[in-house]
């Protein structure tokens, strides 16, 4: 744990071309740390153009925990996220770019309601098996896996280790977690308006089995929104991982090119201790 008479901090990775036209920020889900995009991050290395960003949410991995008394809410990890997308910006030397965000879960949550502030400048968003509405059922399922004996133990190892505070647990099932503006609807509760003013492209990743983000959860997508698109990732539960289709599929959106057109995707395995070089920028 840090000392309290540090300024908090949040950790990123920078990998790729730092003056490509192409920026990907990748948000992690609500108890993923920002190795979850490793095999991303190896994808995209081996194509031109795309300045790959890859966060860790405070409480989580390498980032600073909260101090005593501070809760974890969206809101405030949406703070932090701006304040990092505005050092992105500030220290992309391209004067074009284009800044898209990947988000998974909790993650596009608050992707999409980055997309909706203009002075972030996001041109586009991937989410990751979350799309305009979480339902009952899913949101059941959600925190009746917090409730197990499984994860809590799995919870107090990774806090041994520095990786998650392990009050963070708690205050995810707290209501004042989702602090961000939502509505509640018959099927459960609905972030359309955090997105509603958005006109970029979005590409929907949803898992043919996920528990989260149904097949109604991606019509009504593809209805409310324009310039959506959803891939139903076989044989996928929640949240999608980024295996050879996927990573294609992402390539694809954001038009990457690769260096060598003879780039094998299956051989991507990389040893990842070597992508384990943290930044951090501390909060105002």
């Amino acid at each position: 744990m840090k000392q309290d008479s540090f300024k908090r901090s949040i950790a990123f990775r920078e990998f790729g071309d730092p003056q490509g036209s192409t920026i990907l920020l990748c948000i992690p889900g609500i108890l993923e740390t920002q190795n979850s995009f490793d095999q991303l991050v190896t994808y995209v290395e081996h194509h031109q153009g795309c300045r790959l960003i890859t966060v860790d949410l405070c409480g989580r991995g390498s980032s600073d925990w909260l101090k005593k008394g501070e809760s974890y809410k969206m809101s405030v990890y949406l703070d932090d996220l701006r304040q990092l997308i505005t050092h992105i910006h500030a220290t992309h030397k391209r004067q074009i770019r284009k800044l898209h965000i990947l988000g998974t879960s909790m993650g596009g949550i608050l992707a999409m309601n980055l997309a909706s502030d203009k002075m972030l400048r996001v041109k586009g968003l991937i989410l990751n098996d979350v799309a305009l509405s979480i339902s009952w059922s899913g949101l059941y399922k959600l925190f009746g896996k917090f409730d197990t004996a499984t994860l809590t133990t799995k919870i107090r190892k990774l806090s041994k280790a520095n990786k998650i505070d392990p009050k963070l647990l708690e205050h995810i099932k707290m209501p004042r977690h989702i602090d961000i503006s939502y509505r509640f609807n018959l099927r459960g509760i609905n972030f359309y308006k955090s997105i509603s003013d958005f006109d970029g492209p979005i590409l929907l990743l949803r898992g043919e089995h996920s528990d989260l983000c149904s097949i109604i959860d991606q019509i009504e997508l593809k209805q409310m929104v324009k310039n959506s698109r959803a891939v139903e990732v076989e044989g996928e539960a929640h949240p999608v991982s980024f295996k050879p289709a996927v990573l294609l599929e992402v390539a694809t959106f954001l038009g990457l090119e690769k260096v060598s057109q003879t780039l094998c995707t299956d051989s991507l395995d990389s040893d990842y201790h070597k992508l384990d070089h943290y930044k951090k920028i501390y909060m105002v």
